[in-house]
């Protein structure tokens, strides 16, 4: 037996719940829940190229704490020789708090998109809001252009790639950027054709661009999909109730 897929419906309730309990969580909380998320991700098996991703940002939210701590107007730490190169206190707690969000929401973040394919993130948040008709137009409206953007991904990949080979069998040599240039046209002439395909078997199919039908019906709730995302509600409960 496979080893079992999350609902992503279930995987993304889990990140926005988290993320917004975050938002709203005091130092402490996120001094306690920093840890709890590191070993999540650590139990989850995520792959090491994301925890690369992750301590580069990470560079950023350090740079965030040393620069709250010298800017911001306060109590100075330190002997008075430094001068003006004394943080303050006001500026380190400041920044220590601002540092911990900012570390939790990317690790969060981080976690939610390695473990959601990009066409499941965007069809579980147009099924998320299928009962508001008002917001599931205006969703709609927004996803239905990204999600067929990133299906001529591959359409550009494809025929991209089939013109190149082209032009080398030409050619016999390496292209250059005139032979790039003089190719061009035919490449993008070759995806609108492509685009227009792909128009007319949704017409045909019946496709109305007003009524949401991205979402996947194959994906089920189960028993690990509730447990997830009654622990995004308890994570949020603890950490928007914690001092």
């Amino acid at each position: 037996m496979g080893a079992y897929r999350a609902d992503p419906r279930a995987v993304v309730a889990l990140g926005l719940l988290l993320t917004v309990g975050v938002c709203l969580a005091e130092t402490g909380a996120l001094l306690v829940s920093l840890p709890i998320l590191i070993l999540g991700m650590v139990l989850s098996r995520t792959d090491l190229s994301l925890w690369r991703f992750v301590r580069a940002i990470l560079v950023i939210a350090a740079i965030t704490l040393v620069a709250n701590g010298f800017l911001i107007p306060g109590e100075r730490l330190g002997p008075d020789s430094l001068g003006w190169f004394r943080p303050s206190e006001e500026g380190l707690a400041i920044g220590l708090r601002q540092t911990l969000r900012l570390t939790n929401l990317i690790l969060i973040s981080s976690w939610t998109v390695h473990h959601v394919d990009a066409m499941d993130f965007l069809a579980s948040l147009e099924w998320s809001v299928r009962a508001w008709p008002g917001l599931k137009r205006l969703v709609h409206q927004v996803v239905l252009p990204i999600a067929l953007a990133m299906r001529m991904i591959g359409t550009l990949r494809d025929e991209g790639e089939r013109i190149l080979q082209v032009q080398k069998l030409r050619s016999h040599h390496k292209i250059r950027f005139r032979a790039f240039k003089a190719m061009l046209p035919a490449w993008i002439l070759s995806v609108v054709h492509r685009g227009d395909d792909l128009a007319t078997a949704m017409q045909i199919r019946g496709y109305h661009p007003d009524q949401g039908r991205l979402y996947l019906r194959h994906f089920q709730f189960g028993f690990p999909d509730w447990s997830l995302v009654l622990l995004g509600v308890l994570g949020f409960l603890l950490l928007w109730r914690a001092v």
